[in-house]
């Protein structure tokens, strides 16, 4: 595995991100055999494999955890570890967001034209009225923003309406190489978002407003 960054953030939290394309399941199952950690993978997709054990590897250099469980909501969780996990990938690139204070969430996508033809099942009608319909960078930053926000609440199953209940507010368009902070809501919650534009993807980190943050 390689270390993309180690970015520390204003609020505490740490955002780990290893780039998984250059190397291979049997590579990460070998190493997590030295380390004493769990080398097996039900999965039978390489990519998935990858993931799996890359995680297992990511949470042992970050926190010296040998696992990875998940509470009711299914977010994850590190038993015996205080804390927040957050953890998003794509088929290249793993990342996970740590805070020992309050909860997060993190998500990851690639510049993908799909986005824009499944604009309506995630942006409301406000949004669609100020963010371009042919706007690939927007629209990734958008569903990245609304992904990390539904994981940054405590309880998910407040979320019936993913769409119309996380409202993003009006963002420019960022370049590649930069990072955006911008801002949503969800009910009477505000969140702060920060977004890194990456050359082939975008993550948005999101976390709750709060005077003791």
């Amino acid at each position: 595995m390689e270390m993309i960054s180690e970015t520390r953030y204003a609020d505490g939290t740490m955002v780990y991100g290893y780039d998984l394309s250059k190397t291979t399941s049997e590579r990460l199952a070998a190493r997590c055999r030295e380390l004493g950690l769990e080398a097996s993978v039900e999965a039978k997709a390489e990519s998935r494999r990858r993931e799996v054990l890359g995680e297992r590897l990511l949470l042992w250099n970050a926190l010296a955890a040998k696992g990875l469980g998940h509470n009711a909501d299914r977010a994850p969780l590190v038993p015996d570890v205080a804390g927040y996990v957050s953890i998003a990938h794509t088929r290249s690139t793993l990342l996970l967001a740590i805070n020992t204070r309050h909860p997060i969430g993190i998500d990851l996508e690639g510049y993908r034209e799909r986005v824009l033809r499944v604009r309506d099942a995630f942006l409301n009608e406000g949004e669609r009225q100020w963010l371009a319909a042919t706007d690939l960078m927007c629209h990734v930053v958008a569903w990245t923003a609304k992904e990390a926000v539904f994981k940054a609440i405590s309880r998910r199953e407040l979320v019936s309406n993913y769409r119309d209940q996380i409202v993003l507010r009006p963002f420019a368009t960022p370049t590649k190489g930069a990072v955006l902070s911008h801002n949503a809501t969800f009910g009477f919650r505000r969140f702060n978002l920060t977004s890194v534009a990456g050359d082939d993807e975008v993550f948005t980190l999101a976390v709750e407003q709060n005077d003791n943050i």
